[in-house]
């Protein structure tokens, strides 16, 4: 994946890769690729076991790897950020909905 001329390819922008010599302007961006990774995989991470846990708790019927599948395709769609709250979102509408359902089932 590369952007013509620049040289601009996927590992050269998020990868980060260690190098004896730094210039300033490499040094910022080596830390911004360290950034993304740090906020990116605890994000995903924790998209995970929301819908992991929702499965196990009986609160949906969602098979995870479609779940991951989704998230997956939001991440890369609207980025990591979209998908963490898309993934509150769609967490506390089916914490909800089993509520209210449980609510109906006791009167």
């Amino acid at each position: 994946m590369s952007s013509g001329e620049d040289g601009i390819t996927f590992s050269g922008v998020l990868v980060p890769i260690r190098q004896a010599d730094y210039t300033m302007s490499e040094v910022l961006h080596f830390i911004f690729k360290v950034d993304f990774w740090l906020i990116i995989i605890p994000a995903l991470l924790f998209c995970y076991v929301a819908v992991w846990d929702l499965n196990e708790l009986g609160m949906t019927k969602i098979e995870v790897g479609s779940g991951l599948r989704i998230i997956g395709i939001c991440t890369l769609a609207l980025g990591p950020g979209a998908a963490l709250s898309m993934t509150c979102i769609w967490r506390e509408d089916r914490m909800r909905t089993a509520a209210l359902e449980q609510d109906k089932k006791a009167r």
